[in-house]
C-alpha cells in the first residue's frame, strides 16, 4: 500500500511513497529484460526492497484510459546493492546501471521526489487536466500560441509561423497554459 512520506511539514496533499521505502535514501534504476518488469518487482519485493515502476495512464483518442509503464524496462529499486537482479532458478532478469567506474549510478532525489509528486494515490501518474481559456496564451512544445476555441477533447490554437496566422487543432492534453 502506498503511504506518504514523513516530513517535519506536512504536504497539503501527501505524495505517493513506494511500500517500504525510507526517505533520503538513494534508489538505483534497474534495466530489465523485455517485459521482466513484474517479476523483478516481485523478486525484490520478497527480498524486503522498496521497488517501483511507474505506471502512466494514457488517453486514447477512443476516450478510453488505459495505464502503461512510464518508462519500459526501467525499474526503480531503493538500498539494492547487486549489480544483477537473477530469480530463484538463477536466470539474469535485469542488472543495475552503473557509472563508467563500476559503481551504481544512484537516482537523484529530486527526480524521485518529482515523480513522487506527479503520482496519485495508487501510484499511477495522470495528466492533469489544465483549464485553457479562450484567448488564453499556450505553448505545445516548442510552440506558442492563442487559443481560438476550446472543445473537450481538442484545442485549436491560432499559431504565427513564419510571419504567418495559421489555426491548427490539438490534443487537449499536448496543449499547456503558459
Amino acid at each position: 500500500m502506498p503511504q506518504a512520506f514523513q516530513t517535519g511539514v506536512e504536504p497539503a496533499q501527501p505524495c505517493f511513497a513506494p511500500c517500504a521505502s525510507i526517505p533520503d535514501e538513494p534508489w538505483v534504476c534497474i534495466y530489465s529484460r523485455p517485459l521482466q518488469e513484474p517479476a523483478i518487482a516481485r523478486h525484490l519485493t520478497a527480498e524486503g526492497y522498496a521497488v517501483w515502476s511507474p505506471l502512466v495512464e494514457v488517453r486514447w483518442q477512443n476516450r478510453q484510459t488505459k495505464q502503461s509503464r512510464a518508462f519500459p524496462r526501467y525499474v526503480f529499486a531503493q538500498n539494492y546493492a547487486w549489480m544483477v537482479v537473477r530469480n530463484a532458478g538463477g536466470s539474469e532478469l535485469g542488472r543495475v546501471l552503473k557509472s563508467s567506474s563500476g559503481a551504481p549510478l544512484s537516482v537523484p532525489p529530486t527526480a524521485m521526489r518529482a515523480l513522487f509528486d506527479q503520482c496519485g494515490p495508487d501510484g499511477v501518474i495522470r495528466s492533469r487536466e489544465t483549464s485553457i481559456a479562450v484567448g488564453a496564451k499556450v505553448r505545445i512544445g516548442p510552440l506558442t500560441g492563442i487559443c481560438e476555441m476550446c472543445e473537450t477533447d481538442r484545442v485549436r490554437v491560432l499559431l504565427s509561423i513564419l510571419g504567418r496566422q495559421q489555426a491548427q487543432w490539438f490534443s487537449r492534453h499536448k496543449v499547456e497554459a503558459v
